[in-house]
């Protein structure tokens, strides 16, 4: 089968980029505006809700931007050849998160036709799609579906989803297998039969059987309600007196004035409870009240700077005149001392406690220059020695020069030819 030309590939990618359009101005047509205005942070928290609806969340709360861009490529790939402006060039990504800036108008459209274009994953609502039964066993609904609405939230890192009935029935479930409801609202239907059941003299077990509660859920409505029965009401809670504030201030300061020489830390380990309160409740009082922390003690040198100083000047001046005796030359720079010490980059970043190591590295260095005028000088020596004449071209091959030198290295070469031709 022959294949299409490029013209004919260019033609057909028109064609669906018209296409596309023409869908997009027909969904506009059908909803008969386009979108209301909203704030910038409403339109990312937008999108990425349907995005996470539709397959491309990843994590807690991210979008697989990776598996987004495949999708956008694979709807628009044909639009995306013959308007660069559709292109996934970084605007894809920054649309889905926190907008700082707008979009352009082409690109909101883009976004919207791909989430339209994509289905809803069922498994990403955690709770189905609903309607939801309604567990209150005292409606006659009881376990029809007839909730409409859950609201979903995050609490201790699981997906919590609340539920309430028309009747008044309201409970949570967390999304687990095996997770118990949780009821948040009775209804009313609950208040008035229990208090048929307190008259008619039911036992609290029986009560709690009927209502389909816990015995203590039953014990706690009574005492809200305050219904008279039988049964055994809920033990009060003690109630402990409150702490005097001066008296654990005494204990503090009595501790400390029995023994004077106790640091903070030691009186601290001796009345660990008083400590916590007062730090806790009267911090200020604490913190200025003796013994007052001792104030750090001042370390000393554990270098002797002055001796490494002038032992360290000794191998640099040593190491310089090492360096100078090196055939071919070298250039006696600081990094090359480093490196004849062992003590690479160790000498710059202490030069402001080492004034003799600063002196002698002013003095044995050498610029650029003064070390091509020594390569010039044993390159004429290395000349004269193979019996070949001296000449610029030569001395400047053998000494590895540039073509174009500074005038003090130009001079120095004429020089060592002028004295080869004598």
């Amino acid at each position: 089968m022959p294949r299409p030309s490029k013209a004919a590939t260019l033609v057909g990618s028109r064609k669906r980029c018209r296409t596309a359009a023409g869908n997009c101005q027909g969904q506009r047509r059908s909803s008969g505006r386009p979108p209301n205005p909203q704030p910038l942070r409403r339109w990312g928290q937008e999108y990425r809700a349907a995005l996470r609806a539709r397959g491309f969340g990843r994590g807690a709360s991210h979008i697989d931007q990776s598996a987004l861009v495949d999708a956008y490529l694979a709807h628009f790939g044909a639009v995306a050849d013959v308007l660069p402006e559709a292109m996934p060039d970084g605007w894809l990504v920054a649309i889905t998160r926190k907008h700082r800036k707008g979009f352009a108008p082409l690109r909101h459209i883009l976004i919207r036709q791909l989430i339209g274009s994509r289905p809803l994953v069922p498994e990403l609502r955690p709770f189905g799609f609903g309607p939801w039964p309604c567990r209150n066993p005292l409606a006659d609904h009881y376990g029809h579906p007839v909730i409409s609405e859950c609201q979903i939230h995050m609490e201790k890192k699981k997906i919590i989803g609340v539920f309430r009935c028309a009747c008044g029935y309201a409970f949570s479930r967390a999304a687990e297998l095996g997770s118990r409801p949780r009821i948040l609202n009775p209804s009313p239907l609950f208040e008035s039969r229990l208090r048929e059941l307190v008259a008619t003299g039911t036992s609290l077990r029986g009560t709690a059987r009927t209502l389909q509660v816990d015995p203590r859920t039953v014990l706690r409505y009574v005492a809200r309600l305050g219904l008279t029965t039988l049964w055994k009401a809920l033990p009060e809670q003690v109630k402990l007196p409150p702490i005097d504030g001066m008296a654990m201030r005494a204990q503090w300061s009595r501790a400390y004035a029995s023994e004077p020489n106790l640091t903070r830390k030691e009186l601290r380990a001796r009345m660990p409870a008083v400590y916590m309160w007062l730090y806790r409740h009267d911090r200020n009082w604490l913190l200025s009240q003796p013994p007052l922390p001792k104030p750090p003690e001042r370390k000393r040198a554990r270098i002797n700077w002055a001796d490494v100083d002038g032992k360290t000047a000794m191998l640099l001046r040593k190491e310089a005149a090492e360096l100078l005796t090196h055939t071919p030359p070298v250039p006696v720079t600081r990094a090359a001392l480093g490196r004849a010490l062992g003590r690479r980059g160790w000498l710059e970043k202490r030069l402001h406690k080492l004034p003799l190591c600063a002196a002698v590295l002013d003095d044995v260095t050498e610029t650029e220059e003064a070390f091509q005028c020594r390569r010039i000088a044993w390159a004429d020596a290395e000349l004269r020695q193979r019996g070949l004449p001296v000449q610029v071209w030569r001395l400047r091959r053998l000494a590895g020069l540039p073509e174009n030198c500074p005038i003090m290295v130009e001079v120095a070469l004429w020089r060592a030819q002028s004295r080869g031709a004598q």
